[in-house]
């Protein structure tokens, strides 16, 4: 067992806007549930072993996959994804039976 500091993103300060989490291990056992406060937590977890992070809060529900290793003892989540404004584009030909080159 390690203790590992998680750091979510995008939360609140103190306990305002701060994200529920949940962590399962690869077998899909509950390992941790809590809050976090200034948008951390701090969890032992067994190193070399994989773990999915379920981040609720305002803004949505994201879950991610970590793998926790000997080297790292911070890890650091998005609680908001960047997206490219092109994603939201929808491109489509409209034509009209009764005009042309509409």
């Amino acid at each position: 067992m390690r203790e590992i500091n998680i750091r979510i993103l995008g939360t609140g300060i103190n306990d305002v806007c701060q994200a529920c989490i949940c962590i399962y291990d690869s077998c899909g056992n509950l390992v941790y549930e809590g809050k976090t406060r200034n948008g951390c937590i701090c969890v032992n977890l067994c190193m070399y072993e994989g773990y999915v992070i379920i981040i609720k809060s305002y803004g949505g529900i994201r879950r991610e996959a970590f793998y926790v290793d000997d080297n790292t003892k911070c890890y650091a989540f998005n609680l908001y994804e960047l997206r490219n404004p092109d994603d939201n584009v929808v491109t489509f030909l409209l034509t009209d039976l009764n005009y042309d080159n509409l």
